[in-house]
């Protein structure tokens, strides 16, 4: 089982009210997933690195709650 660390606020990932908090780069991320473009190829078009993209990808879907890449993407397709 998986403990939590009691000093993270489950605040600082959400804005106002319970609207996630979205930056504009994890917003780009979901834009690029939704053209169906790979990790490596949404690196090179934001250009940072394919690690980076991933941790993006992780922090979006634990602030939504989302537990798959099709669900991320339709999710954006929700938002937008």
């Amino acid at each position: 089982m998986r403990r939590e660390n009691p000093s993270w606020s489950t605040t600082r990932s959400y804005g106002v009210g319970n609207r996630p908090n979205i930056i504009d780069d994890e917003t780009s991320l979901l834009d690029a997933l939704a053209e169906g473009l790979s990790s490596p190829e949404i690196g090179r078009r934001l250009f940072v690195a394919t690690s980076t993209v991933e941790t993006h990808r992780r922090n979006v879907m634990r602030k939504l709650g989302i537990h798959s890449v099709a669900d991320l993407t339709s999710t954006r397709f929700a938002r937008a």
